[in-house]
């Protein structure tokens, strides 16, 4: 799992995500984090087209915040996919503590071609639980999850 900043530097932008200016906010943070990790992958040379799924891109207050960072980062060879993974579960996990992540699992679906290579993409990673479970996940059904991105990472 990879991240690019640490959340007490962007919090105030992150927290945009709850309102309509953060459809503008949060492209400008993953068009930058996008860039800079297409740089990397491009040095390693590593240019196969990698699909990102962000984690349940579903339209809340206006539009989808996760599916907003998965447009602003995919450039180059990655390329982004939308509604391709869902939580059946959609208990918040804002604020909560490891243990209610734990006993609350997001119970994920997946709609998409399994025949391509993925990576996820979400906003905050605080405990690492959803990507956990969303690897696991893809992994049970055979689905080539590469890696996993935050945008920005608690874990300071």
């Amino acid at each position: 799992m990879y991240s690019f900043y640490a959340y007490s530097e962007i919090e105030e932008l992150i927290k945009s995500k709850y309102a309509l200016i953060g459809s503008r906010i949060l492209p400008l943070l993953s068009q930058k984090a996008g860039a800079e990790f297409v740089r990397i992958l491009q040095e390693k040379g590593l240019n196969i087209p990698l699909y990102g799924i962000a984690i349940d891109d579903k339209i809340k207050s206006f539009y989808s915040h996760s599916a907003v960072l998965l447009k602003g980062f995919c450039q180059g060879n990655l390329k982004p996919t939308y509604g391709t993974l869902r939580a059946k579960n959609t208990i918040s996990y804002a604020g909560k503590s490891l243990e209610f992540r734990t006993n609350h699992p997001r119970d994920f679906t997946f709609k998409g071609d399994k025949n391509l290579d993925y990576f996820l993409l979400d906003d905050i990673i605080t405990t690492g639980t959803t990507l956990k479970e969303a690897l696991k996940y893809l992994k049970a059904l055979n689905i080539k999850a590469h890696f996993a991105i935050a945008l920005c990472s608690a874990d300071e």
